[in-house]
């Protein structure tokens, strides 16, 4: 899978592509993730044309798509949140069917993984270059 991770504020991209396969740790469904998901209709190449945008967008490439997640972040402080009902143990009952989008693709940068001791996916940093 191959990940972009647009950081509007250092004005630089980074390509990643993720490997491993999830060993079902559970760390990820125990915390709160949040993000942004803006309409369909506004994609990286809008927003650096736009100028106007902060913070980091991950654009994920599965089977030609492209997928936008905006500032995501884990949110501690969330006092309603909890854990996935899927998770039973640290077994996703989900797992192999219709996990939620967010669940299929995240973590999405080691910044998203070096929060999770057990995570089991590692990244190799392909490319990066600044935003035009």
């Amino acid at each position: 899978m191959l990940i972009y991770e647009w950081d509007f504020d250092k004005n630089e991209v980074v390509q990643w592509e993720r490997r491993g396969e999830c060993n079902q740790c559970g760390d990820c469904c125990r915390v709160c993730v949040k993000y942004n998901k803006p309409s369909e209709d506004i994609n990286v190449q809008e927003a650096t044309a736009n100028g106007n945008y902060h913070g980091i967008c991950n654009q994920v490439q599965v089977d030609g798509k492209d997928n936008y997640f905006w500032d995501v972040r884990i949110d501690n402080n969330d006092k309603d949140f909890q854990p996935c009902e899927d998770l039973k143990g640290n077994s996703c009952f989900s797992h192999n069917g219709t996990r939620e989008v967010l669940c299929r693709y995240f973590p999405m940068s080691p910044r998203n993984a070096e929060l999770f001791e057990q995570c089991s996916y590692r990244f190799e940093k392909i490319e990066s270059w600044e935003i035009d």
